[in-house]
């Protein structure tokens, strides 16, 4: 993918076409290239083919259009949404699998709060970032947030998905990511909750760039494993909270007594 530097207005343009010729993308109703001799003079060196193919075999500004159900025509859509503010997202799909709108409603969300941090970052505040999976919410998770969020104007937390979150035990997650999601999203502080299903917080800190990273104290400054993520952009690493005295684990321990 070819990428322009940001220009006067600050803007970085990606060129997400493809090459015309060998392995482009071709539309399933469309025939394949068809290549046929027509005549062929050895004499003179002269060879005749007729080759039949469609142009419609690139990426362009209305091919969302194409692929997700229910969208309007390309005339149909008003100037000013090819324009504004914007993410790159990733849903896997076989091929010539649709996009759906329940498939974009995670992405929604993640472009709503994106765009936020965006408008706090232009009023010159200050970004912390605290990830975790807050299974069953106890006081350490509160503390822990709390103290993320004096650490910085606002606070994001990024919280593991279901299947991350099932590493942390059988039974586990007791809540789903959503109800998660909603809970710590109640907490004083907090200014921005996502889930994310990587099993790190790399892709988001290099997406975000919080000035402060903040992790618990069963961590050190040197142990965080997006350490060089965060000081390669320029950001801080911070260690909050209590000591690590309460956890899910015990909790779920102590209600099977």
């Amino acid at each position: 993918m070819a990428e322009r530097a940001p220009g006067a207005t600050g803007l970085t343009f990606h060129d997400l076409s493809h090459p015309w010729g060998h392995g482009v993308p071709n539309w399933p109703y469309f025939e394949d290239v068809k290549i046929e001799r027509i005549h062929y003079m050895a004499k003179s060196g002269v060879l005749s083919q007729r080759i039949t193919t469609s142009m419609h075999n690139t990426t362009h500004i209305d091919a969302p259009a194409h692929v997700i159900q229910g969208t309007p025509f390309i005339d149909e859509v008003p100037l000013p949404h090819f324009f504004g503010s914007g993410i790159v997202v990733s849903i896997p799909k076989k091929k010539w699998e649709p996009i759906t709108y329940d498939d974009l409603q995670d992405y929604y969300c993640q472009a709503e709060w994106s765009i936020g941090v965006a408008a706090d970052r232009r009023a010159g505040l200050t970004i912390a970032f605290a990830n975790g999976c807050f299974d069953l919410l106890h006081v350490g998770h509160t503390r822990y947030l709390q103290a993320a969020a004096a650490e910085a104007d606002r606070l994001i937390v990024a919280i593991n998905d279901d299947g991350v979150a099932g590493t942390k035990g059988p039974g586990r997650p007791i809540l789903n990511a959503a109800d998660r999601a909603e809970l710590i999203a109640a907490l004083r502080g907090v200014d921005y909750v996502t889930i994310f299903p990587e099993p790190t917080v790399g892709p988001l800190l290099t997406l975000l760039k919080p000035d402060v990273h903040c992790k618990g104290t069963d961590y050190t400054a040197a142990s965080v494993p997006e350490r060089d993520i965060v000081l390669a952009y320029g950001g801080r690493i911070a260690i909050v909270g209590d000591p690590k005295d309460h956890s899910t684990r015990d909790l779920l321990a102590r209600i099977k007594q």
